[in-house]
């Protein structure tokens, strides 16, 4: 039947095996932005511990700075979800 208005045809929705597909790419996608930060994360712990008996203010900085990173991760994955 044709719209009178223009109207969009409804594309299709997507078969069970390309959403259970995409459900795995996005999963692997996600567990390898994860394990990154992950990395990151240990590595900034690394720098802290280093430079806490060095430098009180770098310290300081640096526990900021993974702090904020841990918060934008958690965001991205709550988006996600």
């Amino acid at each position: 039947m044709f719209k009178i208005f223009g109207g969009k045809q409804k594309e299709k929705a997507p078969t069970t095996q390309e959403a259970i597909q995409k459900l795995r790419t996005t999963e692997e996608l996600l567990q390898k932005k994860s394990d990154f930060l992950e990395k990151k994360i240990d590595q900034e712990l690394q720098m802290a511990k280093k430079n806490a008996s060095k430098n009180k203010r770098s310290k300081l900085v640096n526990a900021f700075t993974l702090n904020t990173k841990i918060f934008n991760l958690n965001n991205e994955e709550s988006r996600r979800s």
